[in-house]
């Protein structure tokens, strides 16, 4: 019985444990790293829009970002998202950097497939931001230069800088993923 039990609850987290390893980690197109997933959703188009727009407008983009319009069309949503990832908490500092990207929306079929993808990523350093959340053109760092050259150096007391901040943006990339895929099923 005790066996049955476990055989059981495997099989019931066996999906959400196969989805998690596949959605954290990018791809590359045009040397650039970009993050992909597709959801299918079992609503109509014009339902699907309204609960990404209640979920962006309302929970995900008030803080942290805005809609491109001029780059969004009825079959397609884009934002632009700037946040703060926490990369390492320490006994007595914490190492984060900002994340800024553009992520798109796009329904590839009439079955109601859609595409999410996350690219345009760079990284500023919280202290290359004012409080008002302005920052120069030239405090950006793509995420070619972290993800894929690794050749960031956070400082003297955080060894392979660009190591941790792969690995944060994979898990915060694999949550924000879950997030969408939860807003779009319900």
């Amino acid at each position: 019985m005790k066996h049955l039990t476990i055989t059981l609850i495997l099989l019931f987290f066996l999906p959400f444990i196969i989805y998690a390893g596949q959605s954290n980690s990018y791809i590359l197109e045009n040397g650039k790293p970009v993050y992909a997933d597709t959801i299918s959703v079992h609503m109509s188009h014009d339902a699907a829009l309204y609960k990404l727009y209640y979920w962006l407008n309302n929970t995900y983009l008030p803080q942290k970002g805005f809609f491109l319009t001029r780059l969004s069309t009825k079959n397609r949503t884009v934002c632009q998202v700037t946040e703060l990832l926490p990369i390492k908490e320490g006994k007595w500092s914490s190492f984060d950097m900002y994340i800024r990207f553009t992520m798109s929306f796009d329904l590839i079929d009439q079955d109601q497939s859609y595409v999410i993808k996350v690219y345009d990523i760079n990284y500023i350093e919280p202290n290359d931001v004012s409080a008002l959340g302005k920052f120069d053109q030239g405090d950006i760092i793509p995420a070619s230069f972290i993800l894929v050259d690794k050749k960031y150096k956070a400082g003297l007391f955080i060894k392979d800088g660009s190591a941790l901040i792969l690995e944060a943006t994979n898990s915060w990339m694999g949550q924000l993923f879950q997030t969408i895929h939860a807003v779009l099923r319900l």
